[in-house]
């Protein structure tokens, strides 16, 4: 006995049933009840279909009005970099000129005043204006298109010759630098003035969080097909409600500064190709982590 399984849009088979072992003649009770059979296995198999196209639907709706969310943050955060940019950019073309201005005929000032007293607040100009002069050249850094000039180059020296700019500074605040690198030494395509600017932010970073002294870690691994770069220090680290914000545009918890490190930082990283991330240590202490894919690894001299 052969009974079909359909529903109104499609055949969905059939029930091939037989006393293969008993050998008793089909009865038409028995043609009827697996036909009442058949029509309930059809409902149930036409029922699951259904809703199992419908969990498909909900989950593209569901993924749809989550690229749409996305795009919309997106925009308003592009549309809110694009106010920043603006205001920055005439801010850097008001404000450069003057200050330059100032800070330079203080420094001359202070080359010919002898008069101790005066020589202290010609000084105090001059600290000023260079701290000024600092604030507007990450401004500009921040508005300006960057020209970006990728070379293949080895990553270590990099490393190296930058911390040496920063050496005196570090030996001010007590701050030892530990170095864990693999090898062989990696060859980057990149450009070597952005990725000095990103190793400087991020030595800063740390030693602007250890104001009484402590450990500087720079690792250099690789990690699942990605380039490793870790700045690991041992000082008070961001509060988790901060930590989110650590990359946005003037956002700061020192008392001096832009905010506007970690940006450029971010922006440089994602210039070349790779991410960035800031996370707190269990043992006390920031981590920041630059991530750039293997697939920019080059060669030396191609």
């Amino acid at each position: 006995m052969v009974v079909p399984l359909f529903s109104p849009r499609k055949s969905l088979g059939v029930i091939i049933a037989d006393h293969f072992v008993t050998r008793q003649p089909i009865s038409k009770d028995h043609i009827r009840s697996l036909e009442i059979f058949a029509n309930q296995a059809s409902l149930a198999i036409e029922h699951s279909r259904l809703y199992m196209e419908m969990e498909d639907k909900i989950n593209d709706l569901e993924n749809v009005t989550l690229e749409l969310e996305q795009n919309k943050d997106l925009l308003v955060e592009s549309e809110s970099y694009s106010a920043l940019g603006q205001m920055s950019a005439q801010l850097v073309h008001v404000l450069r000129n003057p200050i330059t201005s100032i800070g330079g005929a203080a420094r001359i000032l202070a080359k010919k005043i002898t008069d101790e007293k005066c020589l202290e607040f010609v000084n105090m100009i001059v600290n000023e204006t260079t701290r000024l002069e600092s604030t507007l050249k990450d401004l500009f850094d921040f508005v300006r298109q960057m020209k970006v000039e990728k070379k293949c180059e080895p990553l270590y020296p990099l490393i190296k010759k930058t911390l040496l700019l920063l050496q005196p500074t570090l030996v001010k605040y007590s701050i030892h630098v530990d170095f864990d690198i693999s090898t062989p030494e990696p060859i980057l395509e990149m450009d070597e003035q952005l990725i000095r600017k990103m190793i400087i932010h991020l030595t800063r970073n740390a030693i602007d969080a250890m104001p009484n002294g402590g450990n500087l870690k720079i690792s250099v691994h690789k990690e699942n097909g990605w380039i490793v770069i870790s700045f690991a220090d041992t000082g008070m680290g961001i509060a988790d409600v901060l930590q989110k914000r650590a990359t946005d545009p003037f956002f700061t918890t020192k008392t001096y500064g832009t905010g506007l490190g970690l940006t450029l930082v971010e922006k440089i990283v994602a210039i070349h190709g790779g991410s960035f991330s800031l996370d707190k240590k269990l043992n006390g202490g920031m981590e920041a982590r630059v991530s750039l894919p293997e697939k920019i690894v080059c060669s030396f001299g191609i």
